[in-house]
Formats: C-alpha cells, structure tokens, sequence
C-alpha cells in the first residue's frame, strides 16, 4: 500500500505522538514513510470517549456521597479539601484505568496496521516477521499467515 507521491505526504516529518510510539513500539521502524507511521499511529489512537466520561463522573458522584456520609460520621463534615482531592484522586485513577485497558488494544491496532502496509509483524509481541516460513512466531509462539519467500 503506497501514497502517490503527488499528494505532498510523502515528505510528513514525524507527528510528536508518532515519536512517542516509536519508543513504545519499535516495530514501527519497520515501516519505509514517515506518513506511514503518522497514519498508522493516528488509525490506533483510542478516544476518551462519552460513555468512559460519564462513567468517570458516576464513580466521582457517588464517591462523593460515600464520603460526605462517612465525613458526617467521623467528624469533617465541613472540610472543603475533601471534594476537590477525591475528585483529583479518581480523576487520575480513570486516566490510568483507560491507559490500561486500551494499552494492549492499541499495540494490537498499531500492529494490525502495519500488516496492512505490507510489513509482517507479530500481532501480540511485535516480532518482524520477514522471511519466517515456519506458521506461528518464533518469539511467541502466536499462528500468523507465512509470507512466501521472495514477496514484500
């Protein structure tokens, strides 16, 4: 799969995020564009989306009712400090909730992404897959489609 080379993406210096995920994923390396890596990161980026939001605010709201409750118990029911450092703890704790559970799906995206363009890599460790005959991955063992020799 190649860009024409007309449409002035073929010259794409690497995007910032793009940089990133060269240090995360090295088998992007493998790719001969710039904008073949910018696409293929870009395609693998997961949203924040409304449904992970509200979902967010639910936990904070009755996080917060669970605390004013417990704060009326215990004596502080009047600290104002308590909303704004639940909110920021539970905040954080979704952020990396999300990192976590889209982690594996994106290196799986990014990886599905490079096979598009013509480059074999392993689906679940990265392993490039050039040239290997035999039909699972020598790194870990996963089944893939053997490239005869000699394609590209």
């Amino acid at each position: 799969m190649t860009k024409p080379t007309g449409d002035g993406k073929s010259d794409e210096k690497l995007k910032g995020y793009t940089k990133r995920a060269m240090e995360r994923f090295p088998e992007l390396a493998a790719l001969e564009h710039d904008w073949q890596r910018n696409e293929v990161v870009k395609g693998a980026q997961q949203p924040v989306t409304l449904k992970y939001f509200l979902g967010m605010c639910l936990i904070i709201v009755l996080a917060m009712i669970v605390t004013r409750d417990w704060g009326r118990r215990i004596g502080i029911q009047g600290s104002l400090w308590l909303f704004p450092v639940l909110f920021a703890l539970v905040s954080i704790g979704f952020l990396l909730w999300h990192e976590a559970i889209n982690g594996k799906n994106a290196a799986r995206a990014i990886r599905t992404k490079i096979n598009e363009f013509g480059t074999p890599v392993c689906i679940e460790c990265g392993y490039l897959l050039t040239e290997i005959v035999e039909p699972q991955c020598p790194e870990c063992g996963t089944p893939h489609e053997p490239q005869p020799m000699g394609e590209e």
